[in-house]
């Protein structure tokens, strides 16, 4: 597994991944770069690589115990080109103990999960600093 960036966002995810035994790769040679990339510019730069799109909608703490937050019962999203490496990541995400996953279909979906982001920066904000949430895509 490899996970693109050392920052707040990447440490949660880092630690559960080495917790469940998998081999993690990290780093960015440079972090300004790595933030500017979007994941389809990833999946272009490197073709051959299988890139996912998960994580970016919730807090990290949570992605890697949504059941912290209302017993779990929240939505996770994923987006990719791969079907293979889609199934590799809703299977980790279910070894976090996420039930509810979303798969938004094509990498270019990344896109709307990061505006959505500075949509949850805004009810965290709203809720107040530090509260923990979970959004639940309702069927």
């Amino acid at each position: 597994m490899a996970v693109l960036g050392t920052g707040g966002g990447a440490r949660a995810p880092i630690a559960k991944l080495a917790e469940l035994g998998h081999e993690v790769h990290v780093g960015t040679r440079d972090p300004r770069a790595t933030l500017a990339r979007t994941e389809p510019d990833i999946q272009r730069a490197l073709p051959r690589t299988k890139v996912v799109k998960a994580f970016v909608t919730q807090e990290q703490d949570t992605v890697v115990d949504p059941k912290a937050i209302g017993a779990g019962d929240h939505t996770m999203f994923i987006a990719g080109e791969h079907t293979d490496a889609k199934a590799a990541v809703t299977d980790l995400l279910m070894a976090y103990g996420w039930t509810d996953i979303l798969d938004l279909g094509p990498l270019v979906s990344a896109r709307g999960m990061e505006m959505y982001a500075h949509m949850h920066s805004a009810i965290g904000f709203a809720l107040g600093f530090g509260t923990h949430f979970g959004i639940k895509v309702v069927r």
